[in-house]
């Protein structure tokens, strides 16, 4: 009996020896799979950096090929046979001649490892050679033809230098068209002999300048040069901002505070090529004139008029127009609003739309004012197949809403994926605040073929107006979409 035991007991062992070694394998793990580089300057050459790997499996590793992506190579690694539990490496190398900016560069391994591919990389920043020549006008060679000033504030005067040289045969005289009074620009020296260096100086004095925000400049300079390129434009850009630092403590408690009624303003569907006017509105909280100091939009939007000063308590409106461009899409598009209010200077609102195509306007959306949304909730009081949908956010359900109505939110991740389990033959009335966002679902309703879709242009703030009546959650004893429910069965 014990012989027959002890046969079985080494059969096992053996089937699990043999199980083993046939799963048995090498496994390449790098101690860290990403390197960052940090700032590179241009002019200091190329960096390496050494990844260290093991060799964690049960048999011997090999490397069978090192890939890299441009800019990089792999001047060496690890070529012999890796036993188990010995470490290897893979040299890198990074070139950071002509480029500028951020890079992620990786390299690919691969190996008769269990895990045969594996993928490193390498991160940085290259500083550009600020002595290195990339631009020329003529025979004027320059680092750039660019001033960048970057952030300015309306009381400094901002001072810039531009190496160049004249690399033709004979010398070069340099000058500029008229510049405007805000901007001083010389040449030191005014005549470059051959092979000689020089310097084109900028003084820009930003109260003449009498801006905001971003701007840009286009100076045009002209060379004695007889290439045929002679002249040339050099780009002074930058952004201006208020000097808001010699304000007191009480200066600021009496400065100017600007708020906008919304921060997300949609609004809705615009045909293919076709423009549509609409406005934002703000109010002045603070206790000194608001000054609307500029407006920055991209060029879809042109600015047709706005409140420039806004008196304490008072509200401003801004009017914009949006012309629909490109394919039909979902966009969203950043206004920056600039104004001497001290805390919040800049304002970035954000403007949505769906640009559609003529095919998609077929159905059309009612819009109803609160006559016709009484009467239509009069006309259907007993009636299954009416839905009133609150498309607020759930905090502003809770507070007070049309009786009856169900809530889903119109900034929540999901509004459409739930708005469109709703069942679409049925009759929808909808509201929010004001008609925006109830005027987006509805859009969102008709484009999937729901049949009867109604938006409450006033929103609830027209039926808190008229005083009317509102269900509010503290008088509830279920969740809003359940009671809802309930009511619709009554």
């Amino acid at each position: 009996m014990k012989k027959v035991c002890l046969k079985k007991i080494n059969v096992f062992i053996l089937l699990i020896l043999a199980f083993s070694f046939l799963n048995s394998e090498p496994f390449i793990s790098f101690e860290k799979v990403e390197h960052n580089f940090g700032n590179i300057k241009e002019e200091e050459g190329s960096v390496e950096y050494d990844f260290i790997f093991s060799n964690t499996g049960d048999k011997p590793l090999k490397l069978i090929d090192v890939e890299t992506s441009w800019g990089c190579t792999v001047p060496g690694w690890s070529t012999g046979i890796i036993k188990p539990s010995q470490k290897g490496f893979i040299k890198v190398l990074f070139l950071p001649e002509d480029r500028a900016g951020k890079f992620c560069k990786t390299i690919t391994i691969t190996s008769n490892a269990k895990n045969d591919v594996a993928v490193l990389k390498v991160i940085g920043n290259i500083i550009p050679d600020p002595t290195k020549f990339r631009a020329e006008i003529g025979d004027l060679k320059l680092i750039s033809k660019n001033f960048d000033l970057k952030n300015i504030l309306d009381s400094e005067i901002r001072f810039d230098t531009l190496h160049v040289q004249n690399s033709g045969t004979e010398s070069l005289k340099i000058s500029f068209a008229k510049l405007p009074k805000h901007l001083i620009m010389k040449a030191v020296p005014k005549i470059l002999q051959p092979s000689e260096f020089g310097e084109i100086i900028i003084s820009l004095k930003a109260s003449k300048k009498k801006d905001y925000g971003y701007f840009t400049d286009i100076i045009i300079i002209k060379t004695s040069s007889k290439s045929r390129k002679k002249n040339g434009k050099i780009i002074v850009f930058g952004t201006i901002l208020e000097d808001f630092s010699l304000l007191s403590q009480k200066d600021l408690i009496a400065a100017s505070i600007i708020k906008f009624d919304e921060i997300i303003f949609n609004i809705g569907r615009i045909l293919k090529g076709n423009k549509k006017r609409f406005s934002l509105n703000f109010s002045n909280f603070g206790k000194d004139i608001l000054i609307i100091r500029k407006i920055e939009a991209i060029p879809a939007f042109t600015i047709i008029s706005f409140d420039e000063e806004t008196k304490p308590g008072q509200s401003g409106q801004i009017e914009l127009e949006f012309k629909a461009f490109g394919s039909e899409r979902q966009v969203r598009y950043p206004i920056t609003i600039i104004s001497n209010d001290p805390i919040n200077s800049y304002s970035t609102l954000f403007v949505e739309a769906s640009i559609i195509n003529e095919n998609s306007e077929n159905q059309i959306i009612q819009e109803i004012a609160l006559n016709d949304v009484l009467n239509l909730i009069r006309n259907n009081s007993s009636n299954e197949n009416f839905i009133i949908l609150d498309v607020r956010t759930y905090d502003e359900f809770i507070k007070g809403h049309i009786p009856k109505a169900i809530n889903i939110d119109f900034y929540s991740g999901n509004f459409e994926k739930n708005l469109l389990k709703l069942p679409k033959s049925k009759i929808y009335l909808i509201y929010c605040k004001k008609g925006i966002r109830s005027r987006s679902a509805a859009e969102i309703m008709v484009y999937n073929y729901f049949q009867f879709v109604f938006n409450f242009s006033g929103g609830i703030d027209e039926w808190e107006k008229k005083s009317l009546p509102l269900q509010q959650w503290s008088l509830l004893k279920v969740k809003p979409c359940e009671r809802s429910r309930n009511d619709r069965s009554k």
